[in-house]
């Protein structure tokens, strides 16, 4: 994947995602509201809790 050369010896390796067969208008509005201070990040408590 693109920049796991950044990090050559990583402890953990992961990759998720999901394909989603439509055009980009239909889920962009979706998209756009994730992340924190919008609709979440939708992952662990400790990004979305952070203070920074």
């Amino acid at each position: 994947m693109p920049g796991d050369d950044l990090l050559p010896r990583a402890d953990i390796v992961s990759t998720r995602a999901v394909t989603i067969d439509v055009d980009a208008a239909a889920i962009w509005p979706w998209l756009a509201q994730f992340g924190p201070g919008r609709g979440g990040a939708y992952t662990y408590d400790w990004i979305e809790t952070s203070s920074d």
